[in-house]
């Protein structure tokens, strides 16, 4: 019994390892599956985070957050997908496929992985001639393995159909787009892509041709795109009539935006400003689904700051984005409250020669790009076009430049004839650098700021002008000489150089030659070339350090060239235009006290004088002028504005003005003020654009408004007058300038004044009358001339006040008036100043 029970014990002991190993590798494994989910939750997180800086356009921090993962975890393939995604937005393809290889190595059945690397080879054989063929088949077999799968994934067939674009097959990438439609006819890509091949098809194909495959199309895109062909053809009648029957189809596959803005370029390029104003005022007001307000981008992409792009990108309701499209052009507009926004009247202008002169459709590549050592930095937004050639988009945002220079050469331009057959081997390298010509290049100078673009034609292709930071030939820089440095600096090092080189060679081979006649051919050659090589280390070699300074400053001058020229948007007037100055004030005053609001009065003289000299109709007619304000608030959204046109007598009298305002009722805060007036047929225009800060009068303080100057303030009586405030009519005085025989009126508001026992309000009045000129010898205030004390009592606490000055014992020149009001129950002061002229 005790043997068995032994061996059984022997057999429990035995056993008991086995048994508790599997307990702790069970714990074990439960541990490591639990950090495991652990570290796919972790990663998960930065996964989202990364996901959110790309589709904020915050490309280094997305990067930054991809490969953080990848180190930890190499074999992560979200993190590798992600990380192509950046590269992707970069261009940077070759990089993009070897991230996205590692992703598909690690899951080959992963459909982003496989769309990712679609798309990376389909970009690949743009410019890859070599292997073309391989990268696009591999993008074929890949989106036809997704569209098996799920036919419904992301944009498979709109990937396919861009392609097929590229290959030049419109029939198939048009079929293809809209079968993409039909799954997603929401989808913005495939709105904007199908869109852009059919522009593609009309420009690239020939008109029967593109005429034949519009006809197997929906009708509303065939006639969209027969009128725009109309359009680009110079048959602008037969353009309007289709797409003014299309507007009103009630069956259209697409937005109404794309009708618009076609139709609105047709009376832009007819001179009908304000007609167009009114169907891009439309299209932006219309605004009703994301493919809506694709369209309406796709016309405004080229003039955004890369920060707007960004703004944009993150915007998600349809109010804000057409709110973001108002106030973009607002922004821009020079003379905001006009009718016509002339700034979009000038960029859909510019947009219409870019057509007939800068369109370009084929491949942008760092294969064709001069600049292959990537000098220049080009902002974000450039990115976006897909139509137009460096010149193009330099010229939409600029315009036409002040000056432009194209050099047509020779083959050659060199420093130096060859002597005794020596070889340019013993050429300094700016030598070699500067003897070829390049027949096919442009630099523009524009002014305001100072920037200087210059273009060349890549691979000689047709109308393929990209950017270079540098001019590549001595002739280019001889035609540039004249715009000074950095031009002249280089050209004036490289002629030094070449002469001291070519003195040194000279000297050396006629007197080899002289002292020894039977010197062999070859041996001078040698010598003359080794000789000439050492001589140059000493004087050419100082020139060819000021040839790579000046090449560095004209590096740095194309780089700052690129930077403000295609990051900005510059306003720039189309004709010939004569400022009119149009004196005004802006005094503000208490508003709505239950609203806490502000009034703004804007006083302005129109020089009626000088509008009827420059008129051009008869002497008796009436002239019409647009006048008119807006008030906007800092994010360019009008708070208050008005526009009218005004028929205005014509006048002799070269000093005549007629005196109106424009009256506003606004919470206090910063805000942007803008005044026009443009008179009819005439180069003459005036306008004002400037930032005001708004007073807050809503507190119980005692408190004061502006100071209105005035030719004139009496009692109105019969209360008609819509220049009577608070029953006084008053001519104000915009000019600020009063003759020393004028009556001097100041017209002006006390707020807030304390009652006494006998439930009045005492107040004095102190006018301080002060010049304004410079003490050379002592620094300190200009005494007053005048001072003025008037006690006051009244039954309100808010009363009116005006005065009345006889200046005819001053100087003339120019003074400050200072009002100060002095409340007698409290002791609390207040008081505000502003400046005039008086002459003789």
């Amino acid at each position: 019994m005790g043997g068995l029970q032994s061996n059984w014990s022997a057999r429990f002991k035995s056993a008991k390892l086995p048994v508790m190993l599997i307990f702790w590798l069970g714990c074990l494994c439960f541990l490591v599956q639990n950090t495991s989910a652990q570290a796919e939750d972790s990663y998960a997180l930065q996964i989202k985070k990364a996901d959110h800086q790309l589709r904020s356009f915050n490309l280094s921090e997305a990067r930054k957050g991809y490969r953080s993962i990848i180190r930890e975890n190499k074999e992560y393939a979200p993190a590798h997908i992600g990380l192509a995604r950046v590269l992707v937005q970069e261009r940077k393809w070759e990089e993009a496929l070897s991230s996205i290889d590692k992703a598909y190595g690690i899951d080959n059945e992963h459909l982003e992985a496989k769309y990712l690397k679609g798309i990376i080879h389909r970009e690949i054989a743009k410019f890859d001639v070599v292997y073309a063929p391989r990268h696009r088949q591999e993008a074929i077999d890949l989106f036809t393995e997704i569209s098996k799968a799920d036919s419904t994934y992301e944009t498979v067939f709109y990937q396919l159909s861009l392609l097929q674009r590229y290959l030049g097959n419109f029939a198939e990438a048009i079929h293809l787009g809209h079968r993409q439609l039909a799954i997603h006819p929401d989808n913005v890509e495939t709105h904007i892509g199908l869109f852009r091949t059919y522009k593609y098809l009309i420009e690239l194909e020939e008109e029967e041709e593109a005429k034949n495959l519009l006809q197997e199309v929906p009708e509303g895109y065939r006639e969209l795109f027969l009128a725009e062909m109309d359009r680009r053809a110079g048959r602008p009648n037969f353009a309007a009539g289709r797409l003014d029957k299309l507007k009103s189809s009630s069956s259209l596959a697409f937005p109404l935006q794309p009708i618009l803005l076609i139709r609105a370029r047709l009376y832009y390029a007819n001179r009908e400003a304000l007609k167009a104003q009114q169907l891009v005022d439309q299209a932006i007001n219309e605004i009703q689904s994301e493919a809506a307000a694709a369209y309406v981008f796709e016309d405004f992409k080229y003039i955004l700051e890369d920060a707007e792009l960004i703004q944009y990108k993150k915007l998600t309701s349809f109010e804000e984005k057409k709110a973001f499209f108002k106030a973009l052009l607002e922004k821009r507009d020079p003379m905001p409250g006009r009718l016509e926004n002339v700034r979009v009247t000038t960029h859909y202008n510019r947009m219409l020669v870019a057509e007939k002169e800068h369109l370009y459709y084929g491949i942008r590549s760092w294969h064709n790009n001069p600049d292959k050592a990537g000098y220049l930095n080009f902002p974000r937004v450039t990115f976006l076009n897909e139509e137009f050639n460096d010149k193009g988009l330099v010229y939409i945002r600029n315009g036409t430049p002040l000056d432009k220079i194209t050099h047509v050469g020779g083959p050659d331009n060199f420093f130096r004839t060859q002597i005794f057959g020596i070889e340019t081997s013993n050429w300094m390298p700016s030598e070699r650098q500067y003897s070829a010509g390049y027949s096919l290049n442009e630099s523009w100078r524009y002014s305001d700021p100072d920037i200087d673009f210059h273009f060349v034609v890549a691979d000689n292709e047709e109308n393929n002008w990209r950017l270079t930071p540098l001019l590549s030939s001595m002739a280019m820089l001889e035609s540039r000489e004249h715009w000074g440095d950095p031009y002249a600096s280089m050209l004036r090092a490289i002629r030094n150089q070449s002469q001291a080189s070519t003195e040194t060679v000279d000297n050396f081979a006629f007197n080899a030659e002289l002292e020894d006649g039977n010197t062999e051919f070859s041996d001078l050659e040698e010598e003359a070339t080794s000789v000439g090589n050492a001589s140059t280390t000493g004087q050419a070699q100082r020139f060819e350090l000021e040839i790579e300074e000046t090449r560095q400053f004209m590096i740095e001058k194309s780089q700052e060239s690129v930077e403000l020229g295609l990051a900005l948007d510059k306003h720039t007037w189309e004709e010939e235009i004569e400022s009119m100055p149009i004196p005004y004030i802006v005094v503000s005053f208490r508003g709505d006290s239950g609203k806490g609001t502000t009034e703004l009065d804007m006083y302005y003289a129109l020089p009626m004088g000088k509008i009827s000299e420059a008129w051009e109709g008869e002497k008796q007619e009436k002239i019409p002028v647009e006048t008119g304000y807006a008030v906007l608030d800092t994010s360019w959204q009008t708070i208050d504005g008005y526009s009218s046109i005004k028929e205005l007598p014509y006048t002799e009298d070269e000093t005549a003005a007629i005196i109106d305002f424009h009256r506003s009722e606004v919470l206090p805060d910063s805000y942007v003020v803008a005044l026009h007036g443009v008179p009819d047929n005439s180069s003459l225009m005036g306008g004002y654009k400037f930032g005001y800060t708004v007073p807050d009068y809503s507190g119980d303080e005692l408190m004061m408004s502006d100071l209105l100057f005035a030719h004139r303030i009496e009692p109105d009586l019969l209360g008609k007058s819509r220049y009577t405030r608070n029953g006084y009519k008053i001519e104000s005085n915009p000019f600020q300038r009063f003759s020393l025989n004028q009556i001097v009126y100041i017209y002006f508001e006390v707020y807030n004044l304390a009652y006494n026992s006998d439930d009045m309000s005492g107040y004095e009045i102190e006018y301080i009358l002060t010049a304004n000129k410079k003490n050379q010898k002592r620094k300190r205030k200009n005494r007053p001339i005048l001072t003025l004390k008037v006690e006051r009592f009244s039954e309100l606490r808010s009363p009116v006040e005006y005065a009345e000055f006889d200046v005819q014992q001053v100087d003339p020149g120019m003074y400050t008036m200072t009002i100060r009001i002095t409340d007698t129950a409290t002791g609390a002061t207040t008081e505000k100043s502003q400046k005039f002229e008086l002459t003789p």
